[in-house]
């Protein structure tokens, strides 16, 4: 059984899933903080589909060692990944290191609203866009 939907009949939803994705994600955290910690110029580029929102707990494990959620840089409505029941939500993070926004870097982010909006999809997620420029 999967988790219930953000605004459905069970209030505050269950969401039975996010145990096992907090402990990916504090292992992806301790990875990314040994690197960091090892090379604070390390160029860490963390992407894919995470399945939770730039507000879950988990995500904040990753947003609080300094990397940028390239989401959260979009204006709002331009901010989502998914539709679930007609709710419009990130899903899909990519997340740089403060090296790849330093002078010299640069990057360009973009999601193409391909499939979320739409009844006959490829995917239910919608792709993202990377383009980063090296000095």
């Amino acid at each position: 059984r999967g988790d219930d939907p953000t605004f459905g009949r069970f209030q505050p939803p269950r969401t039975p899933s996010r145990v096992p994705r907090g402990e990916q994600t504090a292992l992806l955290g301790e990875f990314a903080r040994w690197l960091l910690d090892s090379d604070p110029n390390a160029r860490l580029v963390l992407a894919g589909d995470f399945n939770d929102t730039e507000f879950s707990p988990p995500l904040r494990t990753l947003q609080n060692l300094n990397l940028t959620d390239l989401p959260a840089t979009l204006p709002e409505a331009q901010r989502y990944t998914y539709i679930y029941q007609g709710n419009a939500q990130v899903l899909d993070h990519v997340l740089l290191s403060p090296s790849l926004i330093a002078d010299g870097y640069g990057y360009g982010y973009g999601i193409v609203h391909v499939n979320a909006e739409f009844a006959d999809q490829v995917s239910d997620h919608d792709p993202q866009l990377v383009r980063l420029t090296f000095p």
